[in-house]
């Protein structure tokens, strides 16, 4: 079944990713479903991060996949999947985003959506994905976060069913590119086309220690390769924060 023929729209949830993995707990969810909530009340993201959204305002919603022989070595690919087609679609509104590192996606060093995914485990593969994606659309006010709207951008409210339709086909015609060697090889290249401050040099708080670096590239197990002091070394999500000049 393809991705979003199936949505079920929730008034309120807690946590999209939590309403879907107990549905699949159940077995009351199948491959391809959305599940799509008004307002969460304790949405995440990395680092054990609250996602705050206005009600009715966003995208909140979370995508629920069984792969066929998915590898666990290859779960980075699940992040370059999302990330890209988040990308696609703000072009396609003309809206110029680069990803940070793993799964932000920025414009101008502002959040304009996030992205957590979860998986289930079975040896050594992947066979469930909840992907929850967090889209900043019609918000105009973020209290202090270094946030931004697609409103806020292009200076008009959206109509969300429109921008959820791009981005549901969008994430449907990219999952069918990761069953190619070749095509998801051009999601990864097009991931790090878009990767933020990559080839720049800037600073990073590193094993909690203030350093320049520059990002060169991102492994195939979504380690980050910074180099530091003409050394490249490769550091995962607990190791590196980025620092942001436009931080409030």
């Amino acid at each position: 079944m393809s991705i979003g023929i199936n949505i079920v729209r929730l008034d309120s949830a807690e946590s999209t990713n939590n309403f879907a993995a107990t549905m699949a707990k159940d077995c009351l969810i199948a491959h391809g479903t959305v599940i799509l909530a008004e307002e969460q009340t304790k949405g995440r993201g990395q680092r054990g991060n609250q996602w705050h959204a206005v009600r009715g305002e966003n995208l909140t919603f979370s995508v629920f996949l069984k792969p066929s022989a998915f590898p666990i070595a290859s779960q980075f690919q699940l992040t370059v999947w999302a990330s890209v087609s988040i990308i696609e679609v703000l072009l396609e509104y003309g809206i110029q985003a680069t990803i940070k590192w793993p799964n932000d996606v920025l414009v101008n060093e502002q959040k304009i959506a996030g992205i957590l995914i979860e998986n289930s485990i079975d040896q050594l593969l992947i066979n469930e994905v909840i992907a929850g994606i967090g889209l900043n659309v019609n918000q105009l006010e973020f209290n202090g976060l270094n946030a931004v709207s697609m409103s806020n951008l292009l200076g008009g409210k959206l109509n969300k069913e429109i921008v959820l339709s791009s981005l549901l086909k969008a994430l449907n015609d990219n999952w069918k590119k990761l069953s190619s060697k070749e095509t998801s090889a051009d999601l990864r290249a097009a991931y790090l086309s878009h990767l933020f401050g990559k080839d720049q040099l800037r600073e990073f708080v590193i094993d909690g220690k203030i350093q320049n670096g520059i990002i060169r590239t991102v492994d195939d197990n979504g380690l980050l390769c910074l180099e530091v002091e003409h050394m490249p070394s490769f550091f995962d999500l607990k190791q590196v924060q980025f620092i942001f000049q436009s931080a409030s």
